[in-house]
Formats: C-alpha cells, sequence, structure tokens
C-alpha cells in the first residue's frame, strides 16, 4: 500500500513540471530531496515511472497510468481537507437571540440579516423583549441586556458600554422646565419601564455615585410604549443613549442632570452555560467569534 502522499506530490509535481529541478522549485525542496524521494517511490512499486536523461525526464508507460491516479488521490484528499476547513467554519442550525425591543429594531435586525447571509444554513429567531428572559428555560442561546451580570450561571462579555442618558419632550420641558439636580428628579413625572425597574435612578458626580430618587408617575413593560410616553410629554425617562429614541434629539435632552453627569451601562452578551441541543457545536463556536462581536 502506498501511504506515503509527500511522494505522490513530488511524482505528480515532477510529472507536470517536467523536470526533478522544477519540481524541486515549485515544492521548495532540494533537488537531492526530490530525487531520493522518488527513487524510494519507484523502488517500492517495482517499476520505473521515468525515463531520466541529462536535461528532460520523460513518464514512462507505467509512469502514466500511474500517474492517472495519482491525479486523483491527490485531488480526492484536497476535497477531504477542503470539507473538514467548512465543517468548523460553517455555522449551522437554529440560533436563538434575545434582546430590549428598541435594540433588537434598532441594531440587531440588520446585523441577524448580515450574519446569516454570511452563513445561509443558519436560522436565526429573535425573540425581543424588555424584560428579563431565562435563557435556560426559554432556550435563548445568546442574549444582549444592559446592566451588570448578577446570575453565576451565565457567562457574560462587556462588548460596548452606553451613556444613560434623561429624555424629554420638549413640550414637557417647556411646561415643567428641566430639572436643576438629580435630586430635583423627585419633583418631577418620570417613566419607568422594564421589569427592573426601580425608583433609584444612578448619576456620577465628581467621580462619586450619587442616586436620586423619582417620582414614577407611569410605570411600562414596554420600551416603545414609554417612548410613546416621553414623545407624548407624559415625563422623563432613562435611557440608554444607544437607543435613544430618533426624536429625542438634543433639546430632548435634559441638559442640568447631563451636566451632573449620567452613569453608564455596560452592554453584555450573555450565554448560558447549558449549550442549546438545537444549536450544534460549531454553530456556538463560530457564535465565540462572530455574531456577537
Amino acid at each position: 500500500m502506498i501511504d506515503n502522499l509527500a511522494e505522490l506530490t513530488i511524482f505528480d509535481k515532477v510529472a507536470s513540471a517536467g523536470s526533478l529541478t522544477g519540481a524541486a522549485n515549485e515544492l521548495g525542496l532540494s533537488l537531492a530531496v526530490v530525487s531520493k524521494r522518488l527513487a524510494a517511490l519507484e523502488a517500492r512499486m517495482g517499476v520505473r515511472l521515468l525515463n531520466r536523461t541529462t536535461r528532460r525526464q520523460s513518464m514512462t508507460q507505467e509512469g502514466e497510468r500511474f500517474h492517472l491516479h495519482c491525479v486523483r488521490i491527490l485531488a480526492e484528499v484536497q476535497q477531504a481537507e477542503a470539507v473538514m476547513q467548512n465543517s468548523r467554519t460553517d455555522i449551522n442550525g437554529h440560533l436563538r437571540v434575545t434582546a430590549p425591543r428598541m435594540l433588537g429594531q434598532r441594531y440587531l435586525a440588520t446585523l441577524a440579516a448580515q450574519f446569516q447571509a454570511m452563513h445561509p444554513a443558519l436560522r436565526i429567531e429573535l425573540v425581543l423583549s424588555d424584560d428579563i428572559v431565562d435563557l435556560v428555560e426559554q432556550g435563548i442561546d445568546l442574549a444582549l441586556r444592559f446592566g451588570v451580570l448578577d446570575d453565576s450561571t451565565m457567562t457574560a462579555r462587556r462588548i460596548a458600554d452606553s451613556e444613560l442618558v434623561l429624555c424629554a419632550a420638549p413640550d414637557y420641558l417647556r411646561r415643567f422646565g428641566s430639572p436643576d439636580t438629580p435630586a430635583a428628579l423627585s419633583a418631577h413625572n418620570c417613566i419607568l419601564y422594564g421589569t427592573r425597574s426601580t425608583r433609584h435612578w444612578l448619576f456620577q458626580h465628581e467621580g462619586k455615585p450619587v442616586s436620586a430618587e423619582v417620582n414614577a408617575t407611569f410605570l411600562c413593560n414596554d420600551g416603545n410604549a414609554a417612548k410613546a410616553l416621553a414623545l407624548a410629554g407624559g415625563g422623563i425617562f432613562l435611557k440608554s443613549s444607544a437607543i435613544r429614541p430618533p426624536q429625542c434629539a438634543a433639546a430632548c435632552r435634559v441638559p442640568a442632570c447631563i451636566a451632573s453627569g449620567t452613569a453608564s451601562t455596560p452592554l453584555c452578551r450573555l450565554r448560558s452555560q447549558e449549550p442549546s441541543r438545537r444549536m450544534g457545536a460549531d454553530c456556538r463556536q463560530g457564535l465565540r467569534g462572530s455574531f456577537s462581536e
């Protein structure tokens, strides 16, 4: 049995180049190595594969027949290697991703479409919700969330930092004015949203955290509804600058509180430590360096 692919490759190069010297140059080997490996192949086969002259080599009849098999064998080996490489890089399966609604609508949907175009065998399901979803219970493979991770069963990677800004409609600010300090928020109508909404908003002042208690005039579990409330003049709400409503331009930011320094929140990529059964290992591997970054 011939099990030395290097010798087959050398013989194929000699046949195509027409000389040992040409084959040696193409393979980056010395002429002595090429000659030695070719002689070993002929000795093992028990036949002469080449007719050698001082200037050129030509294949014998046996060499021509053997070369046809070599070409086929080397092509099949190359194809097998390509298949294995593609199996490591091609991402397929069912990918379930969750994110806040406005983040998903503004950014994630476009990214998902671009990622799927790169991996046509992948099926992506977007689960957009402002609620905190149990990744294991809901079969979520990847989550994008604002805030600090407080679940030890998740693995998290910070992918960005987003400034938190206070937003209000110009009409609201004309009627009620802007709060002078974070503490003045207690006298304003404020909009809280999300399942983990809190009546205490954090700011940074001179490098130290400052907590401001707010008056929760509206509570809402949907970011789009909270945006609609703010745009209708219902009050002030605290929002990531990454997904601040486009209608809330510079005039809608509350400048006095911005001057005191709003806090920032991390945008994190979360994955459950228990892999989803619907997502193959190749898909999970691809996620680590592709989709979530």
